[in-house]
């Protein structure tokens, strides 16, 4: 392999522990595909429920009163797969 084909090194998995803020979800039966994986699709579903308790969330202050707010773009990298259960 030369430079330019030579494969990027991964960066280090994310820790729990750095953050702090977390949103408990469920797992619905129509989330998984045949083989119990969470479809690919349903991460951006997880992903807005998270971001909607975010901004209600009244003690983090991040929220405006009467505010909408807009995602304009969401890239997801996805690791390794999700099973459930």
């Amino acid at each position: 392999m030369n430079e330019q084909t030579a494969p990027r090194p991964r960066k280090p998995m994310p820790r729990l522990a750095d953050y702090p803020h977390r949103v408990r979800d469920i797992v619905r039966f129509g989330d998984l595909d045949a083989q119990g994986h969470v479809n690919n699709a349903v991460f951006a579903t997880y992903f807005e429920s998270g971001r909607v308790a975010l901004f209600r969330d009244r003690d983090l202050g991040i929220g405006v009163p009467n505010a909408t707010y807009v995602l304009v773009r969401q890239e997801i990298d996805f690791l390794n797969e999700l099973h459930w259960p």
